[in-house]
């Protein structure tokens, strides 16, 4: 996958403490979609909802439509922080978060 093809900080499996919080997105292929995007998802990572609701799966995706326009979904409001705050600075998510940029800015084919 082009988040890891180009160098990655850690493996399946890996955890990254604390990057799921306040609430996060999860796929739901039961849910209508653009017929003209494609959503490829980057991650799903299992977690215990901290409401006592049980085990979830916090994805992140990025999204494509037929004209090249990219969207990157986070899936978490502590993506950011992951990259350079202070009490939750990542170096995996730092790196994947580059590499995606690279991705997202190389050129491509549109249609």
């Amino acid at each position: 996958m082009f988040v890891c093809e180009q160098r990655c900080a850690g493996r399946d499996g890996d955890e990254i403490p604390d990057l799921i919080a306040v609430e996060t997105d999860g796929f739901n292929p039961s849910m209508p979609q653009p017929t003209d995007t494609k959503q490829t998802l980057l991650a799903a990572s299992p977690y215990t909802d901290s409401r006592n609701r049980g085990r979830a799966v916090h994805n992140t995706s990025l999204c494509e439509n037929h004209q090249g326009t990219l969207v990157f979904v986070a899936g978490t409001f502590h993506w950011p922080l992951a990259l350079n705050d202070s009490g939750h600075r990542n170096p995996h998510v730092q790196q994947a978060t580059g590499n995606l940029l690279n991705h997202m800015l190389a050129p491509r084919k549109k249609g």
